[in-house]
């Protein structure tokens, strides 16, 4: 019966072709390394899930302020006097705070319905995938895979 080694074999630093502050310079740091690229797409990830979370709590934080002043006048006209009434008291940095924070709500909105629309397009595909090959296979005819 022929012996079989499936992984591979470590030998001791003295059998090794290089010194061994070389080995560790080699190998040393190879399970962590951060190069450049990992560094933008770190600060992507970054700028992008932070945009989401304050267009998220912003988006919710609208919705719940224009529903407490329609709730507190009566109707949809009045509540929308109300809020922009609020919005007249502002300053320049609440008016610039409110655009940032609009423009991360809008942000999110379109992320989440792309989102939706992707969802909603891969079961579509998938139903008339099936549909199709049921079809196929009633007629007879063997269905592609």
């Amino acid at each position: 019966m022929a012996a079989t080694y499936q992984s591979s074999i470590t030998m001791p630093a003295r059998f090794a072709p290089v010194s061994r502050e070389e080995m560790t310079y080699l190998d040393g740091g190879a399970w962590f390394s951060f190069t450049r690229q990992d560094a933008i797409n770190f600060g992507i990830n970054l700028v992008n899930n932070a945009a989401l979370v304050l267009g998220s709590f912003s988006l919710s934080m609208g919705v719940k302020a224009l529903t407490t002043a329609v709730k507190t006048t009566g109707s949809l006209a009045g509540g929308l006097g109300q809020v922009a009434a609020t919005v007249a008291g502002f300053n320049g940095w609440q008016i610039a705070a409110m655009a940032v924070c609009g423009v991360c709500a809008a942000y999110y909105a379109v992320v989440q319905i792309s989102q939706i629309i992707a969802l909603v397009s891969a079961v579509a595909d998938t139903v008339k995938q099936v549909y199709d090959a049921t079809l196929q296979s009633q007629q007879g005819v063997p269905a592609a895979a």
